[in-house]
């Protein structure tokens, strides 16, 4: 005789309690119920899975088989497979075994889950007595009433979307508590959705510190007083030797292979191991999937961490306060993030007292095609996009992109603002320059192995020692400018001795893995596209030589001194820039912080230095760092 049981499908918003009851009445009527004990206790019992309990007759019945477990087991799981949502399927479809599936559901949707909270409860009765509540509504409703640690979701939930779905946010919600319970400790006080790692996990960390150099506890070798140089068993010590982080924690496997892998195909490309070679020429294996955006997937993407947020916010505040009172802004954009800064800036410009000006945009088209982050739109289809973005705020943008390239110091495009510079210098607009993280892709190197690529475009004269970094900050200054920003990334990789280059860089590039944790799931394709970016540089700083090797980072002091050679004068950071920038902090978590050195400001991970902006021109002058 066979049975039909309806029941309403599990989908993250029915009480939990009542469908598990329900499931659990279907599995005793159809001889399964058994499989929920697990394998062990199960096959112990002596008992067929599959037929009613006969008090006579149990003392008679031999124990089960491996073969009948297989079988009782597969059909009691498929059945609670059956009596779930796709939604909620999706998180636990991983696991096959009966016992595994049933204390994962319940792990992730007992009562004190968010899927069964008092939201869901209260929309249940109001909906059982016949009012209607907007599937929207439910969900704006559920992301405004998180608690304050998980204010980074709220925005990773709302960002770029027109509509919200309720089932999508449960289910994203559900997916960030599993994260935070396979990753980190539980704890009491937090329940399941509290998030007990972003802000109190490194609060209570800070006694565990290392120093790197030193090997004692309490402070870090920057501010180590025997110089951070020394090992506690009288050696030198740096992130290579132990691989420590602050917790004393081996670092994360997926650093050490993405080194690995990048030694590898440096030794297969020399030839010397035909061995190395087989393998570096394994694509399944060794080919990173690099992942081209979407404008409205970059902004979230760009969004999700402080890395280019704070070049972005300190940047913008920088350029607000210097072009104030100009009628007219020429903004020449040079950004490995295609732009994504500019629709903020737009909109702090559309709020000016004395009314919006004309706002000229300028970018170098093409200039980071073959670098992370990469776009699926040209820049033409890009410019129009902004275009749109400032007239719905009563913005008149003039959008320009000029084919330009890092390889020879974009000397195309200073040539082409040289002569618009002749043909607008006397009409007052405001000429602001904004690198953020591009800068480092031009070559550090002499002039000589570049002079076929229009070498002699720039006015000044060159010499054979001076390189081109040095020479585009030259001609940036001939512009005369209102401002120039800089931001980027405050690491040296530019030896040209593997060894050296190979310990800076590890050194530098934990950080983005050890980020990676605070606001990006595990599994996730986005995290998947992160760490692949971060993959491709540490290929690029290791395994190429030459000008392929683009990933050439300066450090800020380097920079600085470069500024300040091309005849700019540096301008410190105002109160209100600052007051903007721990704002924005604020939004991430407790790991970031921002150090203030000298004129400068500098987002750092755990006491460490990430990124830096600066500020300089003839008039006024800033630079950032991270």
């Amino acid at each position: 005789m066979s049975f039909r049981f309806d029941i309403e499908k599990f989908d993250g918003r029915i009480n939990f309690g009542l469908w598990q009851v329900q499931v659990k009445d279907i599995l005793i009527q159809s001889g399964l119920y058994k499989a929920l004990k697990g394998k062990t206790a199960s096959l112990s019992e002596g008992k067929e899975p599959d037929k009613p309990s006969d008090s006579s007759g149990d003392k008679g019945k031999s124990k089960m088989s491996e073969e009948e477990w297989e079988e009782l087991d597969m059909r009691a799981a498929s059945q609670i497979r059956l009596c779930l949502a796709k939604n909620v399927l999706a998180n636990v479809a991983r696991w096959s075994s009966t016992k595994e599936l049933w204390e994962k559901l319940e792990e992730m949707y007992q009562a004190k889950s968010l899927s069964n909270s008092a939201l869901n409860g209260i929309v249940s009765e109001l909906e059982s007595i016949g009012v209607e509540i907007d599937d929207e509504d439910k969900a704006l409703r559920l992301i405004w009433s998180l608690p304050s640690s998980y204010e980074h979701m709220q925005t990773v939930l709302m960002y770029g979307k027109e509509n919200v779905n309720f089932l999508e946010v449960t289910s994203k919600l559900i997916s960030e508590e599993r994260r935070l319970k396979n990753g980190e400790n539980k704890s009491s006080e937090s329940g399941a959705l509290s998030v007990c790692g972003n802000r109190k996990k490194y609060k209570g960390s800070k006694k565990k510190i290392i120093c790197w150099g030193y090997g004692q506890p309490g402070h870090l070798k920057k501010d180590c007083k025997n110089g951070g140089a020394i090992s506690a068993n009288g050696s030198k010590s740096d992130a290579t030797n132990g691989l420590l982080d602050y917790k004393g924690s081996i670092f994360p496997t997926r650093l050490t292979c993405a080194f690995l892998r990048a030694l590898v195909i440096r030794a297969a490309k020399s030839g010397t191991c035909k061995m190395l070679a087989a393998i570096a020429n394994d694509h399944c294996n060794f080919t990173i999937d690099i992942h081209t955006f979407s404008v409205i997937e970059l902004a979230s993407f760009v969004d999700l961490t402080p890395w280019h947020r704070f070049g972005f916010t300190a940047a913008n505040a920088a350029i607000l306060e210097a072009v104030e009172g100009y009628s007219v802004i020429h903004i020449v954009d040079l950004s490995l993030t295609h732009c994504m800064q500019i629709p903020t800036l737009i909109d702090a410009i559309a709020n000016r007292l004395e009314g919006p000006p004309l706002v000229k945009l300028t970018v170098a088209g093409g200039a980071t095609q073959d670098v992370p982050p990469m776009l699926d739109l040209s820049y033409q289809e890009l410019g129009s996009k902004l275009v749109n973005f400032a007239r719905s705020r009563n913005v008149a943008l003039e959008f320009r992109a000029i084919l330009s390239s890092y390889a020879d110091g974009f000397t195309f495009l200073i040539e082409q603002l040289r002569v618009q510079h002749l043909v607008y210098a006397e009409s007052g607009e405001a000429l602001v320059i904004n690198c953020h993280m591009m800068l480092h892709y031009i070559p550090e190197e002499t002039l000589s192995p570049l002079s076929n690529v229009n070498s002699n475009s720039y006015s000044f004269e060159s010499s054979s020692t001076q390189s081109l970094r040095t020479m585009f900050l030259k001609a940036l200054q001939m512009l005369d400018p209102t401002i120039v920003v800089l931001a980027d990334e405050d690491a040296d990789l530019t030896s040209n001795n593997l060894v050296c280059r190979l310990r800076s860089a590890f050194n530098y590039l934990w950080i983005p893995y050890d980020t990676v944790d605070t606001f990006l799931p595990q599994g996730s394709k986005q995290r998947q596209w992160y760490e692949a970016s971060i993959c491709w540089k540490i290929e690029n700083v290791i395994a190429h030589e030459g000008l392929q090797r683009v990933e050439r980072l300066e450090p800020k002091s380097r920079w600085v001194q470069r500024i300040q050679t091309a005849g700019f004068r540096r301008v410190s950071f105002g109160e209100d820039t600052i007051s903007e920038v721990k704002t924005m902090l604020d939004e991430h978590a407790d790991g970031w912080g921002l150090k203030k050195d000298e004129d400068d400001l500098v987002l750092t991970w755990k006491g460490h230095n990430v990124v830096f902006p600066q500020l300089g021109c003839l008039r006024e002058a800033h630079f950032f760092s991270s």
